[in-house]
């Protein structure tokens, strides 16, 4: 039989005991017989032709092939299967046998598939094995052998189970032992089994999950799955997590400073304050006009210092993210924010109208974030005009996501505040969101520069985007993206 080598070589002999296994294949199976020339066996996979007479064609085929009287591809051509694998077997009493392992021509892998496979395995660092239950029989890939450091030479590659768990750490082994016999019991799928392995006494992390469990008449065959090396990907989670803790750790402190510190500057700015009054009250007569401008700019500067602490503050605050699992109708945020503002609407004459969804979220920042866009609305607008503020809102267009950075998985509002105010020039349109950035003198428009950088920390807060257009002399709009 060793003529019988076209791109095809006979494996060594094998016991051919149990056909249960070859039964449940998804390749078709067959045994044939040199001496009696007969298929003495053939599984369900191999008998699944359209016909009786195509059974036969493909049979006789098979037997000539096998007797060498055709080649692999008139074989291919009469049968419509493809040869992967040639073996010896043998049963009791019963020597010299073939088994025969085809595939459907259609199913055929393409010329070096099993090195592009074997290439794939080493690039993604994981591995594939089967493991025959009965049989307590461990097969592993090449790639499963590299995550256990192992090579051709390698004298401990596992043959069965408890060959595996000599790479487990003892502390786990318990645990996954439990597992299996879990799977075996009742035939079900695991996936992601996570455990620690030994190799040259370094520790790695893989993950162990099955992807095709063979089972005949009830009874569990074969389990097929995979196995893959994540000890880098934990590396990283656990840096990522501890970068997270270092960085909670770092806002917190940050927080406390500035709560702190909000607390321990506003003392002496009340006490300028309430000294700088009184110098004038009880000095009225005497002071100098030069002296009392003096005294009120001293007033004015802390003032404006003690509305800065208030805002640094309130933007620390804002650091720790609550949880979001209020429902909330923000049309129910906006009359407190229009009577907090009712002297400069009423000097104004200022006509606001609003639309606004139901979202889940934190009502005190949703009120920040509109107190300070309505402020903005109010405080930017164009002398002898009335100012007029609009806020709606819409459903997003999955379309728009993409260039947002949004989730695809969820649903978004687009709510925007419209003003018809000084504007600015759009070149600011990312900058205004920072800090202390101001693009107009405090001379003309008191503040402290922080609003929108509060603004902006509130709708990511929310798991949103916020963003500004504008024009010099038409006004601002403020387009805020909220998931549902």
């Amino acid at each position: 039989m060793n003529k019988l080598s076209l791109n095809i070589q006979i494996e060594g002999e094998k016991r051919f005991a149990d056909t249960d296994l070859y039964d449940a294949m998804s390749d078709g199976i067959v045994i044939y017989s040199p001496n009696d020339q007969k298929i003495i066996y053939a599984n369900e996979s191999y008998k699944n032709f359209d016909s009786p007479q195509q059974r036969d064609k493909s049979d006789d085929a098979l037997k000539r092939f096998l007797q060498e009287k055709i080649s692999e591809k008139e074989f291919l051509e009469k049968s419509g299967f493809s040869i992967i694998k040639l073996k010896k077997v043998s049963k009791p009493e019963q020597d010299d046998l073939i088994l025969v392992v085809l595939i459907r021509s259609q199913k055929r892998p393409f010329s070096g598939h099993y090195e592009v496979l074997n290439n794939a395995e080493e690039k993604l660092k994981m591995g594939t094995w089967q493991y025959l239950v009965f049989e307590n029989k461990l097969s592993i890939s090449e790639g499963f052998a590299r995550i256990l450091g192992l090579n051709e030479n390698s004298k401990n590659y596992p043959k069965n189970l408890q060959d595996y768990m000599g790479f487990v750490v003892p502390e786990e082994k318990d645990d996954i032992l439990k597992l299996v016999e879990n799977v075996i019991k009742t035939g079900q799928n695991f996936s992601d089994l996570v455990h620690t392995i030994l190799v040259d006494n370094q520790r790695k992390i893989v993950s162990v999950s099955t992807l095709k469990i063979i089972n005949n008449e009830n009874k569990l065959l074969c389990l097929q799955g995979v196995i893959k090396d994540i000890s880098k990907e934990k590396l990283e989670e656990v840096l990522k997590l501890k970068s997270i803790s270092d960085l909670n750790k770092s806002n917190t402190a940050l927080t406390e400073f500035a709560y702190t510190a909000s607390h321990d500057l506003q003392e002496p700015l009340r006490k300028i304050e309430a000294y700088a009054n009184r110098l004038e009250r009880t000095l009225a007569d005497q002071i100098p006009e030069q002296a009392k401008g003096y005294l009120g700019r001293l007033r004015g500067a802390s003032v404006r210092m003690s509305e800065l602490i208030d805002d640094i503050l309130k933007l620390s605050r804002l650091n720790a993210k609550p949880p979001l699992d209020e429902l909330i109708d923000l049309n129910t945020i906006i009359p407190p924010i229009l009577n907090d503002y009712e002297e400069p609407i009423n000097n104004s004459k200022a006509q606001i109208t609003f639309d606004l969804p139901v979202l889940h979220g934190v009502r005190v920042q949703f009120q920040q974030l509109f107190q300070n866009l309505i402020g903005n609305g109010l405080k930017f607008k164009k002398l002898n005009e009335i100012p007029n503020i609009t806020i709606s809102n819409k459903l997003l267009k999955k379309s728009d996501y993409a260039q947002f950075g949004l989730d695809f998985s969820k649903t978004y509002y687009e709510i925007t505040v419209k003003d018809n105010g000084i504007g600015f020039n759009p070149q600011f349109g990312d900058i205004i969101f920072s800090p202390f950035k101001r693009l107009i003198g405090r001379s003309e428009y008191p503040g402290t520069g922080i609003g929108l950088a509060i603004c902006k920390k509130v709708v990511e807060n929310h798991e949103g985007y916020i963003r500004a257009e504008s024009e010099e002399g038409v006004g601002t709009t403020f387009i805020i993206y909220l998931p549902k």
